[in-house]
C-alpha cells in the first residue's frame, strides 16, 4: 500500500466517519428534493435553451445532417427496437478506485445516482414511452411499406401479365390482317394484272385500227386530191357556162324566166316521186284497216301497257321522250301516268285519231323527217329518250341506218334509245307474228340490231325478253328412269329453246 493512500486511511479511521448513515441522509434529502423543489426545477428545464459545446455541437450537426441520407431502413429499424429503453440500460455506475475507498466511493455514487435517478425517472420513463411509441409507429409504417411494396409488385405483375396478353392478342389480330391484306393484296394484283392484259389487248387492237384509219386517210387525201382536180375543171366549165349563159340570157329575159319557171316545176316533181316512192317501199299503200287489224292481232291495250312498264326505269325524270310509231298511244299514256313528258310521231292517220281522242301530243310526220328537221332549228327539241316498240320490222334496212344515226344525233348525252321489236331466234314467231302482219317487211336478229346501235356511236346496255311461252306450249319431257330418257329431256330442252324461246326482245343503248 503506498503512502497516500494509508494517509487517507488513517484520516478517515480518526475521524470515527459512519458512512451509513451518511448515504441515508444523502438518500432522504434527494428524495425530498426529488419530490419537491428539484422536480419542479427540472420540469421547468427548456430543452431548447440548452447550448453545448463546440464539439457535441458538431457532433450532432454531423448526425442530423447525415440523417437525411440514403440509409438502410433495416438496419435503422433493428437499431430503435433495441435500444428504445432507456431505465435498463443505465441503473448502474462504476468508478475506477478500487478497494476499501472503492467500495465507498461506489457505494456514494449508487446512493447519489439513485438519489439523482428519482427525480429524472418522470423525464426518462416519459422519454422511454414517447420511444416506445415512436418505434411501434415505425414497426407498422415498416409493415404498411411491406404490404404496400408487395401491392405495388403484384399490380406491376398483374399489369405487366396483361399487358403481355394484350400484346398477344393484338399480336394474333395484326398477324391475321396482315394475312387477309396480303390475299386482299395478291387478289387486287391478279385483277389488275388482267385489266393490264386487256387494256395491251385494247391498245394493239387500237394501234392496228388507227394504221388502218391512217391507210384510209391517205387513200382519201388522194381522192381529195383527184377531187380537187376535177373542181377546179369543174369551175372552167362553170366559167364557160356561165359565159354561155350570160350570152343565152342577153337573148331573152322572158325565155330565162320559162327555164326558171320549167326547172321548179320539174324539181317538184321529182321531189313528189321520191316523196311517193319512199312511202311505198317502207310502208305498203295496202287497203286495209290497220287500226282493225291491230286491234285484233296486237292485244289488249292494258295488256300491252303492263308488259311496257319494264321499260319506264330507262326513262326516269324524262321530259321529252319521243315514241317512234306511238299507234295507239299505250306507252305515252304510261309515261305520262309516271310523271314524264312524251309525245309521238305516227303516219297511220287512224291511229292519230286514236291518240288525239285521248288528248296525247302525237305529230302526223315521218320519224326520220322529223329528226333531220331538228337540224335546220334555231332551237331543236331536245329529245331525252326515243322509244320503239314493234317498229324497226317494218322497216327497210337503209331506212332503219338512217333512222338509228339520226336518233343519235339528236338524243341527249347520257340517255337511252330502247327498240322492241320480234325474236327471230324463236322459231315459232315465224308462224305466230312474222308472217301474220302484211307490213311487215323484215325481221331483225338481236346481234343485227346491237350491231347498228353501236356502229353509229351507241353504248349497247343489253337485252331483255319478254313474251315468255307457258309450260304448255312448249315441248314436255318423260320422267327421267334411264339414260335414253335423259337424252331424250336434254333434247327437249334444245328443241325448247329453239322453237319456243321468248318472242320479243329489246335493245337497250346508251348515247355517252
Amino acid at each position: 500500500m503506498s503512502k497516500k493512500k494509508k494517509k487517507s486511511k488513517a484520516k478517515l479511521g480518526g475521524a470515527n466517519v459512519n458512512v451509513a448513515n451518511i448515504m441515508r441522509g444523502i438518500e432522504e434529502k434527494a428524495r425530498e428534493r426529488a419530490l419537491s423543489e428539484d422536480v419542479k426545477k427540472v420540469s421547468a428545464i427548456d430543452l431548447r435553451k440548452i447550448t453545448l459545446d463546440e464539439s457535441e455541437d458538431a457532433s450532432l450537426r454531423n448526425n442530423f445532417a447525415n440523417a437525411g441520407k440514403e440509409e438502410d431502413v433495416f438496419e435503422n429499424l433493428t437499431y430503435i427496437n433495441q435500444n428504445y429503453s432507456l431505465t435498463d440500460r443505465y441503473n448502474f455506475v462504476t468508478t475506477h478506485r478500487k478497494g476499501f475507498v472503492g467500495k465507498i466511493v461506489g457505494g456514494l455514487l449508487s446512493k447519489l445516482f439513485l438519489a439523482i435517478k428519482i427525480f429524472l425517472d418522470r423525464i426518462v420513463v416519459a422519454q422511454e414511452i414517447f420511444n416506445v411509441k415512436v418505434v411501434r409507429l415505425f414497426n407498422r409504417i415498416s409493415k404498411d411499406i411491406e404490404r404496400i411494396d408487395e401491392a405495388e409488385k403484384n399490380f406491376a405483375e398483374d399489369i405487366e401479365s396483361r399487358i403481355d396478353e394484350k400484346i398477344d392478342e393484338k399480336s394474333a389480330e395484326f398477324a391475321e390482317k396482315t394475312s387477309d391484306l396480303a390475299v386482299k393484296i395478291d387478289q387486287k394484283s391478279a385483277v389488275l394484272e388482267e385489266k393490264n392484259i386487256k387494256l395491251a389487248a385494247e391498245i394493239e387492237d387500237q394501234r392496228a385500227t388507227d394504221a388502218n384509219l391512217a391507210k384510209r386517210l391517205e387513200a382519201q387525201a388522194k381522192r381529195s386530191d383527184v377531187l380537187e382536180s376535177k373542181i377546179d375543171a369543174q369551175r372552167v366549165t362553170d366559167a364557160d357556162l356561165a359565159k354561155r349563159l350570160e350570152a343565152e340570157a342577153k337573148r331573152g329575159d322572158a325565155f330565162a324566166v320559162q327555164i326558171t319557171s320549167n326547172r321548179e316545176v320539174f324539181d317538184k316533181k321529182i321531189e313528189d316521186s321520191a316523196q311517193q316512192i319512199k312511202k311505198e317501199l317502207l310502208y305498203p299503200n295496202l287497203d286495209i284497216d290497220y287500226k282493225l287489224f291491230e286491234d285484233r292481232f296486237r292485244g289488249d291495250q292494258k295488256a300491252i301497257s303492263d308488259r311496257q312498264k319494264q321499260y319506264l326505269r330507262f326513262f326516269h325524270e324524262c321530259k321529252n321522250v319521243m315514241d317512234i310509231g306511238c299507234g295507239r298511244g299505250e306507252f305515252i299514256e304510261l309515261l305520262h301516268a309516271n310523271g314524264i313528258g312524251a309525245f309521238g310521231v305516227e303516219i297511220d292517220s287512224e291511229m292519230i285519231n286514236v291518240c288525239r281522242a285521248k288528248k296525247l301530243n302525237v305529230a302526223n310526220v315521218d320519224a326520220v323527217a322529223y329528226l333531220l328537221e331538228q337540224f335546220s332549228r334555231k332551237e331543236p327539241d331536245k329529245i331525252d329518250g326515243i322509244f320503239a316498240a314493234q317498229v324497226v320490222e317494218h322497216l327497210h334496212m337503209d331506212y332503219l341506218i338512217q333512222l338509228i344515226k339520226n336518233a343519235y344525233k339528236v338524243l341527249l348525252p347520257g340517255k337511252f334509245i330502247v327498240l322492241e321489236t320480234i325474236n327471230i331466234k324463236s322459231l315459232s314467231t315465224f308462224t305466230n307474228s312474222v308472217y301474220l302482219d302484211p307490213t311487215h317487211v323484215k325481221p331483225i336478229h338481236p346481234e343485227t340490231l346491237k350491231f347498228l346501235l353501236e356502229s353509229v356511236g351507241f353504248q349497247f346496255e343489253g337485252f331483255i325478253f319478254s313474251s315468255d311461252f307457258t309450260d304448255e306450249e312448249k315441248l314436255r319431257k318423260v320422267e327421267a328412269k334411264n339414260m335414253q330418257d335423259q337424252i331424250y329431256n336434254s333434247n327437249v330442252n334444245l328443241l325448247n329453246e329453239l322453237l319456243f324461246a321468248p318472242q320479243d326482245y329489246a335493245a337497250i343503248a346508251q348515247k355517252i
